[in-house]
């Protein structure tokens, strides 16, 4: 198997097949996270052939629907849009898999005493309504039941509106930090800082369930204010967040 097929073997196994699984009808694929989920090195312009070639779309049952993002690199994306049929022919990815990611025990989830962010979602109602109620991913319900069972203070990190608390009602809108460059990041993470800090006041420890370009700006900011900051899934795949809040 030539490396271009296990990049396609792996992308398919490890981000459409889990997509297509959990019904959605698009996803996003940035290049730079399968480069690093598979462990390659200066592998870039091979990721970014493998997955944003013709072969790659047949044997996903996938339409690629727009590219962002340089020739070649990291921050490439590719929307796809996610047909039910399944891959034209079986593969099934084996060399260069990872080992299995680590998770916490249920007992290293320690909410009491802590401050939990939250990043927003794609889904969502289409009306106005409380921040904890206007997203309806089975991700966002998990996160949210785990926190409000603890008791613990929390706060969704909305790539609109910034910090919100939950009973906040925000109009529903189509925006995401995942599709923006470092400067328009930086920025949304200062104004999130300027209003999580006087939050924090007294707090020792903040919890967030946030993806990495949501988290990414806002940690050091944190820890140099002598927050601790926790992120419990901060090495798993979507799907494998999904499972690992089913245990918790």
């Amino acid at each position: 198997m030539s490396q271009a097929d296990e990049i396609r073997c792996f992308v398919l196994e490890r981000y459409v097949a889990p997509a297509r699984a959990q019904g959605h009808s698009e996803i996003i694929i940035r290049a730079g996270d399968v480069h690093r989920d598979m462990g390659l090195t200066n592998a870039m312009p091979a990721v970014c052939n493998a997955i944003g070639g013709t072969k790659f779309e047949e044997v996903a049952g996938v339409t690629r629907r727009a590219r962002t993002g340089p020739a070649n690199g990291a921050n490439v994306y590719i929307r796809f849009s996610l047909s039910k049929q399944q891959w034209s022919e079986p593969m099934t990815y084996r060399p260069r898999e990872p080992a299995p990611k680590p998770t916490r025990p249920a007992s290293d989830l320690m909410l009491t005493g802590a401050v939990a962010l939250v990043s927003c979602v794609k889904s969502k109602q289409v009306r106005s309504a409380p921040a904890r109620s206007l997203y309806t991913s089975a991700w966002f319900r998990k996160v949210r039941e785990i926190v409000e069972a603890s008791g613990a203070r929390w706060f969704v990190l909305s790539s609109r509106y910034g910090l919100v608390a939950p009973d906040a009602e925000i109009a529903p809108y189509d925006y995401t930090l995942n599709n923006v460059g470092v400067a328009e990041r930086r920025k949304w993470a200062a104004e999130v800082l300027e209003k999580l800090l006087p939050e924090l006041a007294g707090e020792k420890r903040v919890v967030m369930f946030a993806g990495q370009r949501y988290r990414q700006f806002l940690i050091e900011p944190l820890r140099r204010h002598g927050i601790e900051v926790q992120i419990p899934m901060a090495n798993l795949l979507r799907g494998e967040q999904l499972a690992w809040l089913s245990e918790h």
